[in-house]
């Protein structure tokens, strides 16, 4: 498999407009290969990247110290190229992290929006996670959050993170758009911010938010919980990304 990651920060000039902020786009292509399969050809692969500059990662890394393990998973194709997504994605959470860090070593006005949870201790930012994988209320408290309507929160609730990291975060849900005859998950975000250094009140940050959602990203089917200045730099990114792999096939 080829990587090809990118990642960037966005600013707002003086009339509002969007523009990447100088320095902070960030591109990244790899190869991912099993480098203990013993295949001539995909050594001589391996080989000919790294020649090209090229670093390759293997997505069985954790199995190193599992030579019976090891074997096993080549011989399961979709495990691999399960494994060989992850490893992908992980650098791409790595190059966003790496950004996310210069952001913060350089003193800034205002606040970030990650598109994602938070990952580590990050003062003035605040995390929207679009996808709805994990449920942290029950009983009556679900029940109220799966009936919030259009621009209602539920109450803030602390969060600790399973990235390593010992430091809550404070998190609430959305509802950005009406849920009126959708699946009652339809447009609920998960938003998360500091618990040492908030960006704001809870209630200023969800009016932010509520702001951002204009205009629409209504030619991308995740929408309902799309931020535009995410769905924005998204394209940007992909026209990054067309542009390096310009003439590559499919």
């Amino acid at each position: 498999v080829l990587g090809f990651v990118a990642a960037g920060v966005l600013e707002r000039d003086e009339l509002g407009r969007f523009r990447l902020m100088p320095g902070m786009l960030a591109t990244e292509r790899f190869g991912v290969a099993p480098l203990r399969s013993g295949s001539t050809t995909v050594n001589h692969l391996c080989s000919r990247l790294r020649d090209g500059g090229l670093h390759v990662f293997d997505p069985l890394e954790s199995q190193t110290d599992d030579e019976e393990g090891y074997r096993a998973t080549l011989d399961d194709f979709g495990q691999l190229m399960s494994l060989a997504y992850q490893t992908v994605r992980r650098q791409r959470e790595r190059l966003e992290a790496r950004l996310l860090n210069d952001w913060l070593a350089s003193p800034r006005p205002g606040s970030l929006i990650v598109d994602g949870s938070l990952r580590s201790e990050a003062p003035n930012t605040v995390g929207v996670v679009k996808s709805f994988t994990r449920q942290y209320v029950s009983g009556p408290e679900a029940t109220a959050l799966f009936g919030l309507a259009m621009g209602e929160r539920s109450a803030a609730f602390e969060v600790h993170p399973s990235h390593g990291r010992h430091d809550p975060v404070i998190a609430w849900y959305q509802r950005l758009w009406s849920p009126d005859g959708k699946d009652p998950r339809h447009a609920l975000v998960r938003v998360e911010t500091s618990a040492a250094a908030p960006a704001g009140t809870v209630d200023e940050i969800a009016s932010w938010l509520m702001d951002e959602r204009a205009p629409r990203a209504a030619n991308d089917a995740r929408w309902p919980t799309l931020l535009y200045p995410i769905h924005y730099l998204e394209n940007v990114l992909k026209q990054q990304l067309n542009a390096d792999t310009r003439g590559w096939p499919g």
